[in-house]
């Protein structure tokens, strides 16, 4: 069994009781400051450019939850594209993680099959 949810049902609880169950989940984890400074600045992510588009990277990162359930989130940022950047300005970039205990999936399949949720929701209306 497979689930994708929103970031509204991302806590250290649902990953232990998705994984105790033996379910996949992939769930979207909110981008808090902490995350966002995590993905902008940390030594232990290392990203890698996507082959299909040069402007999107993805990374990822084991965590444990309170409980010491194993969980993988992976980054995706994209850059922001401007015209032309000034001398002194650096790229801007678009950060966005998924959080899952499917340990070995490839980062752009983890957020190909999560987006699909969304082709879900609109069927349905």
């Amino acid at each position: 069994m497979c689930f994708r949810t929103d970031s509204g049902y991302f806590s250290e609880e649902s990953t232990d009781v998705y994984t105790e169950n033996e379910a996949r989940f992939f769930c979207k984890a909110p981008m808090s400051t902490t995350r966002q400074a995590f993905a902008q600045s940390s030594g232990e992510l290392t990203w890698f450019r996507d082959p299909k588009n040069s402007d999107l990277e993805f990374a990822s990162h084991l965590t444990n939850t309170g409980s010491g359930t194993l969980y993988r989130e992976i980054y995706k940022r994209m850059r922001q594209q401007k015209a032309q950047l000034g001398l002194f300005e650096s790229a801007n970039y678009r950060f966005d993680c998924i959080a899952t205990n499917d340990l070995n999936i490839n980062p752009r399949a983890a957020f190909e099959f999560y987006n699909g949720r969304a082709n879900i929701e609109n069927n349905i209306r």
